[in-house]
């Protein structure tokens, strides 16, 4: 990593939410869909580094950026599918690319998809007994 892109990194340390906003629009050229401040941070982060070693297509940028909760496709390779059985049923979500399916359908992010898929709100990584979503 350069020194321009570490000292970059260093600075979002000291930012205010509203300064790492700005920070995001700039990077995405986009408004953030979250106002948490580490979400934020993390993000711009990601982008700033990923943008200077050249690591975003412009197909993840228009496709996969603006559909996909990337944190959750870390866990697990795309093609992964996660089973549990669920009041009587088996509840399948198969982990691509750029979302989950679950049922034929594909969701832009993991919790979604479990939300559809129970009709309740479950943190996905304690639904599949995954442990802690990662940071």
């Amino acid at each position: 990593m350069n020194r321009a892109v570490a000292l970059q990194l260093h600075m979002l340390d000291s930012m205010t939410t509203a300064e790492l906003k700005a920070a995001y629009i700039e990077v995405f050229n986009e408004r953030p869909h979250s106002h948490r401040r580490l979400w934020l941070r993390s993000r711009v982060a990601w982008g700033i580094q990923a943008k200077a070693e050249r690591g975003m297509s412009q197909r993840f940028i228009d496709h996969g950026l603006k559909h996909a909760d990337l944190s959750d496709i870390r866990l697990h390779a795309p093609g992964t599918v996660l089973e549990r059985d669920f009041q009587g049923r088996k509840i399948s979500v198969k982990i691509l690319p750029h979302g989950f399916e679950w049922n034929g359908t594909v969701y832009p992010s993991f919790s979604k998809a479990v939300k559809t898929a129970t009709g309740k709100s479950y943190s996905p990584y304690a639904f599949f007994k995954l442990g802690p979503k990662p940071k």
